[in-house]
């Protein structure tokens, strides 16, 4: 995990990263997004992880061309993952 690590108090880490990524629709049209937050284990070194930041839209294709917006993105990883995107989509 590159970036600023620090602990989580319980025995863990946090680090604050950024990256990309992207969410490809049934007809292959898409939307990719930028975003910056903190990843940090729930408790010790070897518990799931948990990213919780904000993301903004850099692109769409297809249906999505010319969107724009921003919002919230939540991960959890682990034997299950778990993502909740909220935010504002504008232009579609």
């Amino acid at each position: 995990m590159p970036g600023t690590v620090g602990t989580n108090g319980v025995g863990g880490a946090c680090e604050f990263i950024t990256g990309i990524g992207s969410v490809t629709a049934a007809d292959g049209s898409t939307i990719s997004f930028a975003t910056v937050g903190t990843l940090c284990n729930e408790s010790d070194a070897t518990s799931p992880l948990h990213y919780n930041g904000t993301y903004r839209i850099t692109a769409g294709s297809g249906r999505f061309a010319g969107v724009a917006g921003g919002g919230s993105l939540t991960v959890t990883f682990g034997s299950t993952n778990f993502i909740k995107i909220d935010g504002t989509i504008t232009g579609i």
